[in-house]
């Protein structure tokens, strides 16, 4: 999992965040990673009301997304949810900036399996090809 800071009440794009999701944005375009998609977690500080930080987070979330599309991942490996103060990190203060961020989550694609069957009659099997 990667993580993507902000400044605080900012859904803006760092400079470091950009050279960060430029990176994720190669390896996601990588060939041996077109079956991995991603969950952009957005999550803020305990400041400010939790209507106002739930928002924030989805912003923060389709900051990070919009920034990857443009980069040329496909949008259908992608999706952006926001959580606002609700999953604060442990181990930090609830105001701490470490809160602030985009939690990137590797998820994988289902793979679809087409399997077509026939009833042979003459021999009572069931015969059936990928």
């Amino acid at each position: 999992m990667l993580r993507i800071n902000f400044a605080l009440a900012s859904a803006a794009l760092t400079p470091e965040a950009l050279r960060d999701l430029d990176q994720v944005a190669a390896a996601l375009l990588a060939p041996r990673l077109t079956d991995v998609s991603v969950v952009l977690e957005g999550h803020t500080d305990a400041s400010g009301a939790a209507g106002y930080n739930l928002d924030l987070s989805r912003r923060r979330a389709d900051a990070v997304l919009a920034h990857l599309v443009r980069r040329g991942v496909p949008r259908d490996r992608l999706r952006a949810v926001g959580y606002g103060e609700s999953r604060l990190l442990s181990g930090h203060p609830p105001a701490d900036g470490f809160q602030r961020r985009v939690e990137i989550v590797r998820t994988f694609r289902p793979t679809l399996l087409r399997i077509s069957a026939k009833w042979n009659r003459d021999s009572g099997d069931l015969e059936h090809g990928f």
